[in-house]
């Protein structure tokens, strides 16, 4: 399947994947060409995308926005957010309670060794959107900006930057309370990592009770376990120190933090520490002051796991996304794993010659969507799947 399943790939995916296929949305969608999207969704059926695209009038990549207001069936035509004189790259976006929609990127319009971190606000469902702004104003080069909204829709942002006058990155936190209007200009940058090591790869979470937690990749150079992860949580209005979390002996990367229910806290990472040169995904599952126990191997399935991503909600459904390649020359393919079920074959979510990457998703009440990117010689479409997530979480 490129650009349409057959119906016999779509009821052949549904009734070995949930059983059956009633109420199911087997379908998979196109958003138009672009790279790296992001999701999320406010829980009453309205589900927000942005990815990275190009403007075919200037020739450089914008943001893109496109949303749903019926689960997914239904997708508006993309929208550039809003232009801007450099190369936008890498979104993020998030909903807040009052149905605003809240985006961040990488921006070069400052030019090109010394991108920033922008974010743009929209309070009328996508139609019209702020000027965006440079929320980062550093000497260095700002990069991997993560989005997220506390209970009280205060906005949050993390980002990797590196100082004009150092090649290691730190972790930097900032943070609006009044819609976007003001940040960093009027309160300080917060560094969290704070090392003399390089600290990249930030993820960021807020929990339901407000307190912060970011998870990042530390590297250092000096040590025989030179890639792992990190993790901090903001205490009245300061970071607790950084605190290994991975504890492996090879390469750590690529972390994702998620908050669910009851003060918990999932951590999830791809290591290299039982094949050398072949991915795992580990997570580690945090409750408040209890020590957490040891991490849960996600995948030793023999393939290469890349880019996992994770979603959870206030009843503790996590889920797990990622881009899965066997040994070889096989492209990856998109897989799909709940927490619970991980003693299971994970889900091939959908069938394309093409390569899939870069793969994010949303809950929204009992729905599940995963968008990610295909690439192939001709195109590279953002795609999209919604499906239910209580067939996924029952499947036998």
């Amino acid at each position: 399947m490129r650009h349409k399943a057959l119906l016999s790939a779509v009821l052949a995916f549904g009734l070995s994947v949930f059983g059956s296929t009633q109420n199911a949305q087997a379908s998979t969608r196109s958003l138009g060409e672009g790279h790296t999207p992001s999701i999320s969704s406010d829980g009453r059926g309205h589900v927000f995308v942005v990815f990275e695209g190009i403007n075919t009038k200037t020739g450089a990549a914008d943001i893109y926005y496109s949303s749903s207001n019926d689960g997914g069936k239904t997708w508006t035509n993309k929208l550039d957010v809003h232009p801007t004189a450099g190369v936008s790259t890498r979104p993020r976006v998030v909903v807040e309670k009052n149905g605003a929609i809240d985006v961040v990127w990488t921006d070069t319009a400052y030019g090109v060794y010394n991108p920033e971190i922008y974010f743009t606000r929209s309070t009328d469902a996508g139609r019209t959107w702020l000027t965006p702004l440079n929320i980062s104003q550093t000497p260095g080069a700002s990069r991997d900006p993560q989005l997220a909204i506390g209970p009280n829709d205060t906005i949050h942002v993390v980002f990797a930057d590196t100082p004009s006058t150092s090649a290691s990155r730190d972790i930097f936190y900032t943070f609006s309370t009044d819609g976007g209007k003001t940040w960093a200009k009027d309160r300080a940058l917060e560094n969290i990592s704070s090392t003399a090591s390089d600290s990249s790869e930030p993820s960021l979470a807020v929990a339901p009770d407000g307190m912060i937690h970011v998870a990042w990749k530390e590297e250092d150079p000096t040590s025989e376990a030179r890639h792992q992860i990190y993790y901090s949580q903001r205490l009245q209005n300061a970071w607790s120190s950084g605190k290994d979390v991975s504890n492996k002996t090879r390469y750590s990367y690529h972390p994702v933090v998620a908050c669910g229910s009851a003060g918990k806290v999932y951590i999830n990472w791809l290591d290299r520490s039982d094949r050398e040169g072949a991915s795992d995904i580990w997570c580690l599952t945090m409750n408040g002051n209890t020590p957490p126990g040891p991490p849960v191997h996600i995948t030793n399935t023999g393939s290469i796991a890349t880019a996992a991503e994770m979603t959870t909600d206030g009843n503790d459904r996590t889920v797990i996304v990622w881009p899965d390649r066997a040994l070889g020359l096989t492209p990856p393919r998109i897989r799909l794993q709940a927490l619970s079920h991980t003693s299971r074959k994970p889900i091939k979510l959908a069938h394309s010659s093409a390569i899939q990457l870069a793969p994010a998703m949303a809950i929204d009440g009992n729905l599940l969507t995963v968008v990610w990117e295909e690439r192939s010689l001709n195109s590279n479409p953002i795609k999209l799947k919604s499906i239910e997530l209580p067939k996924l979480l029952s499947r036998n």
